[in-house]
């Protein structure tokens, strides 16, 4: 039988989570990076792998499943995470569209510029209509459809790296190097969060019914 805790859970989160310290991490999170931005730490020579920025992206996707892994609290927190803000989020996704009119511009490699704009754009432009789907039907939380759609957003973040690590000198600089640098790891931690907690739906699912039939108590 499933406990109280996990049967509690909702696509839509629960109100009454306390997002403040969070947010706070993330605001730290942001001026450190910032900072260092501005120093010019993710600058490199022409030909040189982004190695600061590979840091930047891995540090807080590996602490996020660290924390996920061994904080019974921080594991409850994401759980309780509104599928809905975890969606529409991608929504940002947008401005990768000044990722083609740079590369028009001569100021982005082609390697880059396109794979990361188009993937990035089909990622904004769906994330709507996923929205609407899953406010119509909150069922598809733990679909193939919902969670495919989120790895999709994860394989895109992949090749727009791998793409950015081939491309000499791409989105290094100030402000373009803050979007691998914070926005890649934040949009792709929603990502994470939002798979982890479909799983976590879908197994609570399969438990209730599971314990419906009979003589499996």
């Amino acid at each position: 039988m499933t406990d109280s805790h996990h049967a509690s859970l909702s696509i839509y989160g629960n109100p009454t989570t306390n997002h403040g310290p969070m947010l706070t991490l993330l605001a730290g999170w942001f001026a450190f990076i910032f900072t260092v931005a501005v120093a010019g730490i993710f600058e490199r020579p022409p030909g040189s792998p982004p190695s600061s920025t590979i840091i930047a992206v891995a540090i807080p996707i590996l602490g996020f499943f660290f924390l996920y892994a061994t904080q019974e609290r921080f594991r409850h927190y994401v759980l309780n995470l509104d599928l809905r803000v975890l969606t529409i989020v991608h929504a940002w996704r947008m401005v990768g569209f000044a990722f083609v009119l740079l590369h028009i511009r001569d100021a982005l490699p082609g390697l880059f510029a396109w794979p990361a704009s188009l993937g990035d754009i089909s990622g904004a432009i769906t994330a709507p209509a996923i929205l609407f789907a899953l406010l119509k039907s909150p069922g598809l939380a733990t679909s193939s459809r919902f969670i495919s759609w989120h790895v999709f957003g994860l394989v895109d973040f992949i090749a727009a790296i791998g793409t950015g690590i081939l491309s000499s000198g791409a989105v290094a600089e100030m402000p373009l190097v803050l979007i691998p640098a914070f926005f890649v790891p934040f949009l792709a931690i929603s990502h994470f969060a939002a798979i982890l907690k479909a799983l976590k739906l879908r197994q609570d699912r399969l438990d209730v019914v599971w314990d419906g039939v009979p003589g499996s108590a």
